[in-house]
């Protein structure tokens, strides 16, 4: 086997089962190995020996991101997130657990806000409301 059909079948291995971005990321990773390891003087077939089968490879890369993704009630939180249906990648969706925690810190942050702001603006209303209540009592007493 050469290097290009062990990239060439990792490739296939993973298409289908992981994200674009996925598949794009663990082939970067495997083509640095190579050259690092053809730089301490390997030959491509000790590397891919050392490696072993690309489909073991891809299989564990598959795993991999499976355990990553379960959600809360076991489901596999990728099958709904990392695959996507259009052609933008996981990475232009951004990575939804960072991506949710900051949009729920935010959202939480803007209701204390309004709350805040809210209970300010009934305190400082309220005694001049009490007051105005208080004039209009007094003067329909004093019509009668």
């Amino acid at each position: 086997m050469t290097k290009e059909q062990f990239f060439s079948e990792l490739k296939q291995s993973l298409e289908g089962e992981v994200s674009a971005y996925e598949v794009s990321d663990s082939l970067s990773y495997y083509r640095q190995y190579f050259e690092e390891e053809m730089g301490k003087g390997k030959s491509e077939q000790e590397i891919i020996a050392s490696l072993g089968s690309p489909r073991l490879i891809a299989r564990s890369i598959i795993d991999a991101r499976g355990i990553e993704d379960k959600g809360e009630n076991g489901e596999n939180a990728y099958d709904n997130y990392g695959k996507t249906t259009d052609d933008s990648t996981q990475e232009e969706k951004g990575f939804g657990t960072l991506q949710s925690i900051g949009k729920r810190v935010v959202e939480v942050a803007i209701t204390i806000l309004v709350l805040f702001l809210i209970f300010s603006l009934v305190r400082a209303l309220l005694p001049l409301a009490l007051m105005i209540v208080a004039i209009l009592l007094i003067l329909k007493l004093i019509r009668r």
